[in-house]
Protein backbone atom coordinates (compact mmCIF):
# COMPACT_ATOMS: atom_id res chain seq x y z
CA UNK A 1 0.00 0.00 0.00
CA UNK A 2 1.15 3.43 -1.08
CA UNK A 3 0.49 7.05 0.26
CA UNK A 4 0.81 10.15 -1.33
CA UNK A 5 2.14 12.77 0.83
CA UNK A 6 0.82 16.34 -0.31
CA UNK A 7 4.10 18.80 -0.74
CA UNK A 8 3.49 21.87 1.93
CA UNK A 9 3.87 25.30 0.24
CA UNK A 10 7.27 25.56 1.68
CA UNK A 11 8.71 22.42 0.05
CA UNK A 12 9.70 22.62 -3.64
CA UNK A 13 10.36 19.68 -5.93
CA UNK A 14 13.94 18.99 -7.40
CA UNK A 15 12.96 20.41 -10.63
CA UNK A 16 11.41 23.55 -9.70
CA UNK A 17 14.92 23.69 -7.64
CA UNK A 18 16.75 23.31 -10.83
CA UNK A 19 14.43 26.09 -12.53
CA UNK A 20 14.77 28.62 -10.40
CA UNK A 21 18.76 28.13 -10.45
CA UNK A 22 18.91 28.29 -14.11
CA UNK A 23 17.05 31.60 -13.81
CA UNK A 24 19.03 33.24 -10.96
CA UNK A 25 22.32 32.14 -13.19
CA UNK A 26 20.85 33.71 -16.41
CA UNK A 27 19.81 36.69 -14.56
CA UNK A 28 23.04 37.50 -12.90
CA UNK A 29 25.23 36.88 -16.64
CA UNK A 30 22.93 39.51 -17.56
CA UNK A 31 23.71 41.66 -14.48
CA UNK A 32 27.55 41.35 -16.12
CA UNK A 33 26.66 41.80 -19.31
CA UNK A 34 24.28 44.58 -19.80
CA UNK A 35 24.62 44.90 -23.49
CA UNK A 36 24.52 41.44 -24.64
CA UNK A 37 21.47 40.52 -22.56
CA UNK A 38 19.93 43.25 -23.83
CA UNK A 39 20.65 42.35 -27.58
CA UNK A 40 19.92 38.65 -27.02
CA UNK A 41 16.70 38.51 -24.43
CA UNK A 42 14.95 41.84 -25.20
CA UNK A 43 15.97 41.93 -29.33
CA UNK A 44 17.16 45.53 -28.60
CA UNK A 45 20.53 46.07 -31.04
CA UNK A 46 23.15 48.75 -30.13
CA UNK A 47 25.44 50.91 -32.01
Amino acid sequence: MEFYVKQSKTELSQRKLEGYLKLAEVIQWGRMHPVKFSERFLGIEFL
